[in-house]
């Protein structure tokens, strides 16, 4: 291996040894955010776990004390927000991950000058550094986004079962 070059074969494509390394830590982040990914996937399923022995558990109280109270949907709300926390919380640290791995990605084109020939985007993004994906958009991503309706259904289900289905 020559150091002054930056020739070897196990770099790759790369012109030096720091944009080699740069490479193998987003190949790590990517396999971190993976596994974020596949736990929040967990989350959700666990949530309806809970929530169909907490409502099995509900309506079996129901049925002996003859009673319909605001405790079972207070109940099965809070546990649907305890685990919508946990799967914002989750998705934040992945955005947040997919930022980094962005900024590294422009930091490499930076170096060896490969940018879109069609537009000076690139440039621009390398120039604006951390301020690409700001922090306030992560949060307000995080909190609201497409995978989180799956918790209003499963408030509504809720609200369903004991309110309208007779007991």
């Amino acid at each position: 291996m020559n150091f002054k070059t930056g020739k070897n074969k196990e770099w790759g494509v790369w012109n030096n040894l720091n944009d080699y390394f740069k490479e193998k830590r987003i190949d790590q982040l990517h396999k971190a955010t993976l596994s974020i990914s596949n736990q929040t996937f967990a989350i959700k399923k666990m949530c309806v776990f809970i929530l169909t022995a907490t409502l099995g558990i509900m309506q079996n109280f129901r049925k002996e004390n003859n009673c319909s109270d605001y405790s079972g949907i207070i109940l099965c709300g809070t546990i649907i927000m305890l685990f919508y926390l946990a799967d914002s919380v989750a998705y934040y640290y992945q955005s947040k991950l997919r930022n980094l791995m962005r900024k590294i990605e422009l930091e490499i084109k930076e170096n060896n000058n490969a940018y879109c020939k069609d537009c000076g985007q690139c440039r621009e993004n390398i120039k604006l550094g951390s301020k690409v994906f700001p922090k306030i958009v992560l949060l307000k991503k995080s909190a609201v986004n497409g995978s989180h309706f799956f918790y209003v259904v499963l408030f509504l289900i809720c609200i369903v079962f004991f309110y309208l289905l007779p007991f």
